[in-house]
């Protein structure tokens, strides 16, 4: 996806490149399978927000 000339995969892995350097791949995983978890949420026009 690229919102206003931004992808927001590359916004994504920059985020966790931070966390996996501070905090271990471990963390990375146990995060990522959390928000795997958590239900989809929809926000702007037509969303339930």
């Amino acid at each position: 996806m690229i919102a206003e000339g931004i992808s927001l995969l590359d916004a994504k892995q920059s985020e966790l490149h931070g966390i996996l350097r501070q905090e271990g791949i471990e963390h990375v995983i146990d995060l990522l399978e959390k928000k795997s978890k958590l239900p989809v949420q929809f926000r702007g026009e037509g969303g339930n927000e």
